[in-house]
């Protein structure tokens, strides 16, 4: 819609929007001009139906404290690299489906939430985010154990190498535990907790939660368990 674009092109040349919410009803989903990615001090975002790809200098809205994406195109590496700059968000909505959730969306509750470590009232859809990704490439030679790659460097750092460099015999030998270790996820068997606690939540609603699905529950009960302050909860 070439309005809403002037608008926003209206907006980019001033530095006093702290709030937008900018909801498109139906349609095609409405794609972001570069300028709008100008408005650094807003502190509210609300989009809806929209695609958004920031230009490679985007840093991010340091001042944020409020988002929501509802049905926002973008991908898992733009999403995560925007909200890791945005450091004082307290609100924070995802509802999305894999339409707008574009490519393959691998991040599990830890990467996602060590970009939030001051969320206090969270609203989130079943779909991108998973109890549990296990992705066994690497073994660490410190405690012979397989680990996720995507905390490998943080909780082993050098003693790591990769599983394609080991012998035949023990790359056999780790998948088989790799695949007791599945079983064992299977069943139910999973973290109690996440590595950090979520202290700061008060307000939880996880949307599409389906009790038949063994993953939801598990996913809102790892949400529950590191919650400790949490006040209100919407299944």
């Amino acid at each position: 819609c070439c309005e809403i674009d002037q608008i926003i092109l209206h907006l980019s040349r001033s530095d006093t929007l702290k709030k937008l919410i900018l909801c498109i009803g139906s349609g095609d989903d409405h794609k972001l001009l570069p300028a709008f990615f100008n408005l650094q001090q807003l502190m509210v975002l609300k989009l809806q139906n929209c695609v958004f790809q920031p230009p490679v200098t985007f840093k991010g809205f340091s001042r944020l404290v409020s988002l929501s994406f509802n049905n926002v195109s973008i991908t898992e590496e733009v999403f995560l690299q925007f909200i890791s700059n945005c450091p004082e968000l307290k609100n924070f909505t995802l509802i999305g489906d894999e339409k707008h959730l574009m490519g393959c969306w691998n991040s599990g509750f830890v990467e996602l939430f060590e970009c939030l470590p001051l969320v206090e009232h969270l609203c989130m859809s079943c779909y991108p985010v998973k109890v549990i990704h296990i992705t066994l490439d690497y073994i660490s030679l410190s405690t012979r154990k397989c680990i996720s790659n995507r905390i490998i460097r943080r909780s082993f750092g050098a003693d790591a190498i990769p599983m394609a460099s080991l012998s035949q015999n023990l790359r056999e030998n780790l998948q088989q535990k790799l695949n007791r270790l599945k079983d064992c996820f299977a069943t139910g068997v999973m973290p109690q907790k996440l590595p950090m606690s979520l202290v700061h939540i008060k307000y939880l609603h996880l949307q599409g939660l389906s009790f038949a699905r063994e993953t939801d529950l598990l996913s809102a009960l790892l949400l529950v368990a590191s919650s400790p302050n949490i006040e209100t909860i919407i299944l």
